[in-house]
């Protein structure tokens, strides 16, 4: 594998009209210049397609399926859809810096490393802002925080790392700027992955059990937010165990990683909270008895020190 050589970027999408042009526009003014672009379509309603095809461009490819599959499952159909080595799996409604490929890049081309991971600032969508209108990226103002990131250099992750942060802290890693490589993806078993895959952390675990996992700590991209987004949907009206959770629980049961008790409390701390998220969005609606299940579990877990099933 060469400095140069070509680097697939998938988008995954789904009725994305009013941004997925513009996460094209900042795709195609990558500093790297070898790159295609495969929009992966999951049976979208609006006019996705007319917007991806007025671009006329030979480097973007078009692929429409009528069968529309939960969304980390047809993130793997995208990544399954490329045929170079160098993958990238990008966002229809975010917006990338020019240098976000070639800056990742430069740490897969280690042999160690099973895939690379950059930083983003977060920026409010109004729809109508998006329409018809060109985004320009430009260095955002950071606060003390992203000041800090942009201090160092990079993290680098091996699985017993990964796993203990993703307990402590939840995922470490932006799954927008998630950059691997097609050897990768074959020998971990992505492409054929028929169970279990609930969470962008179901792709990220198997890699971090077989390679490094590198995580630059440098914003590279622009998340955007919106109440119209799926992420937004599924964290603030959610009423079902956020799926890291199951992910993270499995894992513990078949790992043979050694979890502190210390490391476990604060895990189990964490799922408390979220017992008492979703209980909240439970009594919003109106849903009492299962409200109370789900304070009775999130006491659960911060009362025992051990891990509860």
């Amino acid at each position: 594998m060469k400095y140069k050589d070509k680097v697939t970027v998938c988008i995954p999408t789904y009725n994305r009209a009013n941004t997925i042009g513009n996460a094209l526009k900042s795709i195609l003014k990558q500093t790297y210049k070898n790159i295609e672009i495969i929009v992966v379509d999951n049976a979208s309603t609006d006019n996705t397609k007319d917007v991806v095809e007025s671009f006329n461009n030979k480097k973007i490819k078009y692929l429409y399926f009528e069968d529309h599959l939960e969304v980390n499952y047809n993130f793997v159909r995208a990544l399954n859809c490329a045929e170079s080595e160098i993958i990238c799996l990008f966002h229809s409604d975010d917006y990338y810096y020019p240098n976000i490929i070639e800056e990742q890049l430069k740490y897969l081309l280690d042999s160690k490393v099973g895939a690379v991971f950059s930083k983003m600032s977060n920026e409010e969508i109004l729809n109508e802002k998006f329409l018809d209108q060109e985004f320009e990226i430009t260095e955002p103002v950071l606060n003390n925080q992203d000041k800090e990131l942009e201090e160092e250099s990079l993290i680098t992750y091996n699985y017993k790392e990964f796993l203990e942060y993703s307990l402590l802290y939840g995922i470490p890693v932006a799954c927008p700027t998630f950059m691997t490589k097609k050897s990768v993806i074959n020998q971990v078993g992505l492409n054929n992955a028929k169970e279990a895959l609930i969470s962008d952390l179901s792709l990220w675990l198997p890699i971090a059990r077989e390679y490094e996992i590198v995580d630059i700590q440098k914003v590279l991209m622009i998340y955007g937010v919106s109440k119209n987004q799926l992420s937004y949907k599924i964290h603030h009206r959610r009423c079902f165990v956020s799926p890291q959770f199951i992910v993270l629980d499995n894992e513990l049961k078949t790992c043979n990683e050694q979890v502190t008790t210390e490391v476990l409390h604060k895990y189990n701390t964490r799922k408390s909270k979220d017992c008492l998220h979703i209980a909240k969005n439970l009594i919003i609606g109106g849903k009492l008895v299962a409200a109370v299940n789900y304070i009775y579990k999130g006491y659960k877990y911060n009362k025992n020190l051990k891990y509860v099933d």
